[in-house]
């Protein structure tokens, strides 16, 4: 009935890794933090199996976590938001794209499919 989630940032800001040339490189890694979440079988939803090719943020994290703290009913009966989705419940569009999301203008260099 245990859940498991492994979370990492990008690291440093600074130093000689973000000089050229490496900066492009390093730019791709700080918009992309590494997330991994180890479920129980029965929080693996249909919806989460599709959502896991799509592209998320940290605003859809904070929605699951609070998901699988209720589940299996949802934390919220507010209607899904274009910038908070559920990955156990709500569908996360293959189209969905940075503006959608609201994702600051300099991580949007990391918005890639």
């Amino acid at each position: 009935h245990t859940g498991v989630i492994i979370m990492a940032d990008h690291g440093l800001h600074y130093g000689g890794f973000f000089k050229e040339p490496h900066r492009a490189q390093a730019e791709q890694e700080h918009g992309r933090p590494y997330a991994t979440f180890i479920l129980p079988k029965r929080m693996v939803t249909e919806q989460l199996k599709e959502n896991v090719k799509r592209m998320v943020n940290i605003r859809d994290i904070h929605m699951t976590i609070r998901d699988m703290a209720s589940f299996p009913s949802r934390s919220t009966t507010d209607v899904a938001s274009p910038i908070a989705r559920s990955l156990l419940h709500d569908t996360i569009s293959p189209e969905r794209t940075c503006e959608e999301m609201m994702v600051n203008r300099k991580y949007r260099a990391a918005c890639t499919k």
